[in-house]
């Protein structure tokens, strides 16, 4: 399969549909499920799950591997997804997990990493992250969606949050939407 340059064998999973929906047989996801970015984690895993559950077609097998957020854990990870017989692997999660496992080349399993590091993907494999102002933006843009008039943002004091606030300020100025204030708050886990 040849998407934009990212070419990958798909091996043995069944012929694709019509609109060409070729989902894996095994899927592996590779996310830290314990240690200090578990917080973190948690929306991605819920995202996934979330449409993978609002998927109607064939779906693949799912199997989480935690990589308890430390590139070891991520290799092992890694190896155990391969070990099981999974022919995709989506994760893992932080830019140093993706550098070390981009670091060892040639996959024997596809990878989509979930974030961007500074080691390129080796071929068939691919990256993706949203920045901190493309979370922001979209966040906007779901509140325009909305119709929200004015808005209280809150945010954790981290640089990407930050960021994000930013952008989503300056989106929503742009539409004429007041940001009544940004409020900044210790607490990184928003999920009750």
């Amino acid at each position: 399969m040849d998407a934009g340059g990212w070419e990958m064998d798909l091996g043995d999973r069944p012929p694709a549909e019509r609109d060409g929906y070729r989902p894996p047989v095994r899927l592996a996801l590779l996310l830290p499920l314990t240690g200090e970015m578990a917080a973190a984690a948690a929306p991605v895993r819920d995202g996934f799950m979330t449409g993978y559950h609002g998927e109607n077609r064939r779906r693949p097998e799912v199997t989480f591997f935690d990589t308890h957020g430390t590139v070891g854990g991520a290799l092992s990870a890694y190896d155990r997804a391969v070990a099981a017989g999974n022919d995709f692997v989506v994760g893992p999660l932080s830019r140093e997990e993706v550098d070390a496992l981009f670091r060892r080349g040639t996959l024997q399993v596809p990878v989509l990493a979930l974030n961007r590091g500074n080691v390129d993907p080796p071929p068939g494999n691919a990256s993706f992250s949203l920045s901190p102002e493309d979370a922001g933006l979209a966040a906007a843009d779901r509140l325009l969606q909305e119709g929200a008039t004015r808005v209280l943002a809150v945010v954790g004091n981290s640089d990407s949050q930050r960021r994000s606030a930013e952008a989503l300020r300056a989106r929503l100025a742009d539409a004429g939407v007041e940001v009544a204030a940004v409020v900044t708050t210790a607490v990184t886990d928003f999920v009750p």
